[in-house]
């Protein structure tokens, strides 16, 4: 493969003239029909798939904080099972190879249901009137 792009094709868009970040249109959605976007950047051989904190940012729009450090690593164990590694900007990301890209998106996308799922259950749970 020799750029984004071309891993892509129509389902991405280009942010720079080196075709080094794209983002990529998923078909996930959250619990409250938002679609997923995720972003894809290559830094010489290696790549980096993240979400750019759309996920934490869509929790904490659906009222679920997290307050402490330990609440935060929670969330973090969701996705580490994947190989995904919740950064100190707020991101979900994986890196990867260039001959393990195909790998390291799979994983992300099951990273990323299991926290849309989560984050269901979670919004689910919250408004659940407490007998």
């Amino acid at each position: 493969m020799s750029n984004l792009s071309d891993m892509f094709g129509s389902n991405c868009q280009i942010y720079d003239d080196n075709e080094n970040l794209v983002s990529v249109g998923t078909t996930l959605l959250f619990w409250d029909d938002d679609p997923l976007c995720l972003f894809v950047e290559q830094a010489g051989s290696r790549f980096r798939i993240f979400d750019d904190g759309q996920v934490m940012m869509h929790m904490f729009g659906s009222g679920l904080h997290f307050r402490n450090e330990s609440l935060l690593q929670s969330i973090a164990l969701v996705a580490a099972p994947e190989g995904v590694s919740f950064n100190a900007e707020g991101e979900f990301e994986i890196w990867a190879e260039s001959n393990d890209i195909a790998d390291a998106f799979a994983r992300y996308m099951s990273a990323m249901v299991a926290l849309l799922k989560w984050e269901s259950v979670e919004v689910e749970r919250m408004s659940t009137p407490r007998p």
